[in-house]
This record gives C-alpha cells, structure tokens and sequence, in this order.
C-alpha cells in the first residue's frame, strides 16, 4: 500500500512558439501498483485533443514502466521520475519535450518519497527507509552524500520548500531550515501543537504557510502562518472544527485546501477557520478520496483541478472546476493507467516572470461582444480562443498594439485565450455572457 496523501502539482514549462512534441498539454501521473511495472505518464495533447498514454514506454521502447511512480516534476527543460516500488528505487531522469532517456541514479533501499531542484546541479531526495535528505549530483548523475542537521533527525516527510538558498522541511512539532548552500539544517521553527503529518506548505507573500493534520487517524488539522524573516509563527489556526484538512494550494492571494470533498478557501491574512466550504467535489467522500485525492489549483487559468487514484484499481477520474465560483466545468475519465496522482500542464501556461514580460492588458471583463488587448510594443503574435476542451474556436495573427478581438460569433461560455510570442505562452480565462 502506498502512504502518502497524493497531491496535484503544476509545472510551468517555457518552451518556444509553436513547439511540438510533449510541449503544450495535461500530464497525467498514473502511480501505478506495488510490485508491477504499470507506472508511467499520459499526456493529453491540447492541440490535438488526443490523449497519449504509456508516454515514456513509448518513447523508451527498452525500458520498463515504474514500480510505484512517487514523484513527477518538469525543471528547466528536464523531466524527473522518482519510483518507489518492490525493486526499482530511483530517480529517471529524460528531456521534457521529448522525454528521451538521459539518466538514472539508483537509490536502492532509500525508500525514495520527493524529488526537490535546489539548483540545475544539485537535488534533495526525502527517504521513508533512512532519517536523512540524500543530495544527489544532477551533473554526475551520482548521490554526493546526505544533509547534515543539528536539529534533530529528519523525518520522511516529502514537504521541502524553497526559499532564496533555504529549504524548509517538516519535522513533526517543528520546521527544519537548510542552508543549501552548506546542506546543513541549522536552525528550527518549533509549532505549537502541530499534528504528525503535514500537507501541504507554500510561501506567499513572504510568509510561509503550513497545514498539518493527524495522518492516517482522527480529524485534526492546523494551518500555521511563519514569519521566516523572524522565524516566529504568527497565526496557528485550527481547523479541527472543520474535519481533516489536506492539500493546501493558493492561487496567489487566497489559500485553498480539502476536507473531505469539500474545498475550502480563505485569505492569507485569516485568522481564523472558513466558515463554509466553497465548493463540492463531485466525487463522494470514500477511502479512495481521503487516500488517494489530488487538488490544485491554477491561478493562471483560475481553474481548481480535482482528481480521484479510484483505489488504485482502475482507470483515475478528474473533474474541472472554476476557480472563481467553484462551479464544475468538466469531468474527464481518461484510460491507459491504474490512477491519477499528479497533474502537470505543459507549455500551455508559462510562469509569473513571463507573464509580466508580455506587458497586457485585457478588457473588458466579462465580455459580451469584444475584447481588446492592448500591448506595450509592437510584435507578431498568435492571438486564439479555445473553448473548454481545448480545442481552438478562433485565431487572429497581428503585430500591433491594440487589437480587437470579435466575440459576438461565439456562444456564451468559458473561454481561454491564448498569445503565442517569441517570449512563449500566456493563457487568461475570458467569460463570454
């Protein structure tokens, strides 16, 4: 059986204007089961609207699925695969467009749970069969050796976060702070009356939010709030009232998270729990959801994405929802793996420095017969409106500042509009009344 609360976690890749390949889609992680080799990743190709299962057998026709893929993410252009399974613990390593085979560095007997970057040369690996951080050496595809601490051993818990040349790790009643640079824990972050497990832990706006619950036992949870200049906590929040809170996300300025199937949402600032849901998964609250349950939510396209592991036995389901209103937008029930664990969007959507390098604005909002974007420079452009499955309804090319996009020919709806540049994607969701 597997033991980690599964998350959705998106990963932003830049790549050039109209790229091909793996480059401009949903990924899919299908985990797998324990002992077999059913692991791998589908991909659903946003321009086609097809979905492509088995991605890195095909692309890898000699080597096998994963035994229990763990970990997926996309970083600078490369794809990390970290397994756990019976007999093949290690981190794979392929190029994101094409996802080719580069490299493998064995961890056999660690117990692998995360995979976090601290630099294009150098990855930290949790470990559920050691109490220790493996480093391992991107650039020599080697294990260069483990953190040290002087705080207390680590735990294996697979929350890392990264901050300038810091990484935070969950250690039960206290956060562990690394000096990446020395890879050395130095100093720790005590919170009061934590619960065993943690769920989720993010920086926003210079402030570090944890959610912690009780684990496999009980309804308790508590988010915490860090000042990490002071390294003090400055709100402790229980949200035990509540139920058993997982999965904590944020979409820049408000903080979502799951109990049950219902998601809740609540400003950074808050004090003190939500008082209400704000939406309700589709999906009924069984073991499978409180085991195998993946949230998150994407503030690029303000969208939620919610998706169901359906026990590990069958094909994964995810549903679609609004990240404004928390209405549904879609259900999808893709074939080609035994559940869905992680989401990664491809291309599609780029990064915040990108966003802000495009120089747009866009209104009105909403919109009933028209748009206009007005752009700081003049530069050739692929303007396109996709409705909800992806596909494109309209497309315009123009190099000037001000353009005028006609709605008055489309059905009222969600739409995503999408500018294609030498300086890659950007995607905003447009209602259309």
């Amino acid at each position: 059986m597997k033991n980690t609360l599964l998350q959705i976690a998106m990963v932003l890749s830049s790549v050039g204007l109209f790229a091909q390949n793996y480059s401009n889609g949903l990924f899919l992680m299908n985990e797998g089961n324990f002992g077999t080799t059913n692991g791998d990743i589908s991909f659903l190709d946003y321009d086609s609207n097809i979905l492509y299962e088995d991605v890195f057998q095909t692309e890898n026709p000699a080597e096998e699925g994963f035994d229990v893929l763990q970990d997926f993410k996309i970083v600078d252009g490369d794809a990390f695969f970290l397994t756990k399974g019976a007999s093949n613990e290690k981190l794979v390593i392929a190029d994101a467009n094409t996802f080719i085979l580069s490299a493998t560095i064995d961890l056999s007997g660690a117990g692998p749970q995360s995979v976090t970057m601290i630099s294009e040369s150098k990855a930290y690996v949790s470990c559920t069969n050691e109490p220790t951080l493996r480093i391992l050496d991107l650039s020599g595809d080697s294990i260069s050796g483990s953190v040290s601490s002087s705080v207390g051993s680590f735990s294996a818990q697979d929350y890392i976060h990264i901050n300038n040349a810091m990484a935070y790790i969950f250690m039960g009643d206290k956060l562990g702070v690394i000096d990446t640079d020395l890879d050395s824990a130095y100093n720790e972050i005590f919170l009061p009356d934590a619960e065993i497990a943690c769920s989720g832990m993010l920086l926003l706006n210079d402030k570090l939010f944890v959610l912690t619950n009780s684990g496999w036992s009980g309804n308790e949870s508590r988010l915490f709030r860090i000042d990490i200049e002071t390294a003090s906590v400055e709100a402790n929040i229980d949200l035990s009232t509540l139920g058993k809170a997982r999965l904590l996300q944020s979409d820049g300025e408000d903080l979502f998270f799951m109990i049950a199937n219902e998601v809740y949402k609540m400003n950074n600032l808050d004090d003190i729990a939500p008082s209400g849901s704000f939406a309700t998964s589709s999906y009924s609250d069984n073991w499978d959801l409180a085991y195998g349950k993946s949230f998150y939510v994407d503030a690029a396209m303000q969208e939620i994405y919610i998706g169901s592991a359906e026990g590990y036995i069958t094909d994964g389901t995810y549903e679609i929802r609004d990240l404004i209103d928390g209405t549904s937008i879609s259900t999808q029930n893709p074939s080609g793996g035994i559940g869905i664990s992680q989401f990664l969007i491809s291309g599609g959507v780029v990064d915040v420095k990108e966003i802000n390098d495009l120089n747009v604005s866009i209104y009105p909002q909403p919109a009933s017969d028209f748009i206009m974007l007005l752009f700081t420079e003049n530069q050739p452009r692929e303007l396109s409106l996709l409705n909800s499955s992806g596909l494109k309804v309209k497309v315009t090319n123009s190099s000037d500042k001000k353009v005028r996009l006609n709605l008055s020919d489309l059905a009222a709806g969600v739409y995503v509009l999408r500018i294609e540049s030498n300086k890659g994607f950007y995607n905003k969701k447009i209602l259309v009344y």
